[in-house]
């Protein structure tokens, strides 16, 4: 008697350990919603400390209203922040605005509950996705010949930085919803809407790459000359000896420049694909060729087109009319957990891109 009691109590305990799930469990399976304490933002007058004009600051609360719509979040808190990236030296980005949403990890412990039990975000721990009017996600700027007219950058291939993960490669061009629209894999998973679906990115020529270059080495020789006046103040010979020394190691770079125009003569107005995914003045300094992509780069992926924005679209870019929309998120599966997944699938299938596209877009000119 007493062994089938104790193994029915034996069978109870496991039962309930296993119908019972850990506090870890209930919350990646709880709807948890965005955190209460925030309140779509009113749209101000813009100040010094935030430049967003009143119609720029409507679009991003529209993108919030639509994002609430479209995804509530599981397993996690959410929570939104308006955002812009002002077009400033080195880089001369175009100006950008957006909105920064976050699903942050929740917890029972007392530090991460209000004193009505609520959850607040656990600091430090959340996934990051992003909707942007103006913003290339995974690019990088070519600041030493970007100007306050002229936005050159590095935009890597779609699949590049997937490592032969399929799925990935082709997650954005096999789902209906975001495979209408032009899309990147590469860093993010990033669905770009634009009018007639055409980015005002303009590829860059190798030889144009090679004459920004060469107007760098001249840009280049004249903060070296500041530069060395300013470190030695009123010695003259001191100021000649080191700018001479600077002098010659760019013309140095100058003449692998002019060498590089002579090798590529015959290819100067084929899109310029470089394999330093962050270049500088150095890329050029004769020491590599830059347009060498070896066979294993070609395989992988590993190399990097470029392209450039002209002056009318960037100034464009400062008024309310946003030139193009990108949204960036990361890419999970199931195996993430269902935070982050559910996240995922709310950006892939349920978000209205068409709309957003309709709306930001169709009277660009």
């Amino acid at each position: 008697m007493k062994k089938i009691i104790l193994v029915s109590v034996l069978h109870l305990v496991l039962s309930n350990s296993f119908a019972q799930p850990n506090p870890k469990q209930h919350i990646q399976d709880s709807v948890i919603g965005w955190w209460q304490k925030l309140s779509i933002p009113k749209p101000k007058p813009p100040t010094k400390t935030q430049p967003l004009t009143i119609e720029q600051q409507k679009h991003l609360v529209n993108i919030i209203e639509w994002m609430q719509r479209s995804y509530t979040p599981i397993g996690g808190i959410g929570t939104y922040k308006l955002k812009f990236y002002n077009s400033k030296d080195p880089d001369y980005n175009p100006f950008a605005y957006g909105v920064e949403f976050r699903v942050w990890n929740v917890s029972f412990a007392p530090p991460w509950l209000e004193a009505n039990g609520n959850f607040i975000p656990v600091s430090e721990e959340y996934t990051r996705y992003d909707i942007n009017a103006n913003g290339i996600p995974g690019s990088y700027p070519i600041s030493f010949i970007n100007t306050t007219t002229q936005y050159v950058f590095i935009w890597p291939p779609n699949s590049y930085g997937v490592n032969g993960n399929l799925a990935r490669e082709t997650s954005l061009t096999d789902n209906p919803n975001t495979r209408k629209f032009i899309t990147r894999v590469n860093e993010y998973n990033t669905v770009f809407l634009a009018p007639e679906n055409k980015l005002p990115f303009i590829p860059v020529s190798k030889g144009q790459l090679l004459q920004f270059a060469e107007a760098a080495v001249d840009k280049e020789i004249q903060r070296k000359k500041i530069a060395i006046e300013g470190k030695w103040p009123g010695n003259i010979k001191a100021q000649n000896e080191a700018f001479e020394y600077e002098r010659r190691k760019l013309e140095k770079t100058r003449i692998a420049i002019q060498n590089l125009k002579e090798k590529y003569k015959n290819s100067l107005n084929e899109h310029a694909i470089i394999h330093d995914m962050q270049p500088t003045l150095a890329t050029f300094d004769g020491y590599m060729d830059p347009f060498e992509i070896k066979p294993i780069e070609q395989t992988n992926k590993v190399y990097f087109p470029i392209y450039m924005i002209d002056s009318s679209v960037l100034e464009k870019c400062k008024g309310n009319q946003p030139q193009w929309i990108a949204v960036s998120f990361p890419y999970t599966t199931k195996e993430d957990g269902n935070q982050e997944y559910e996240m995922y699938r709310s950006l892939m299938e349920h978000f209205n891109y068409e709309y957003v596209q309709d709306y930001f877009l169709t009277q660009i000119k």
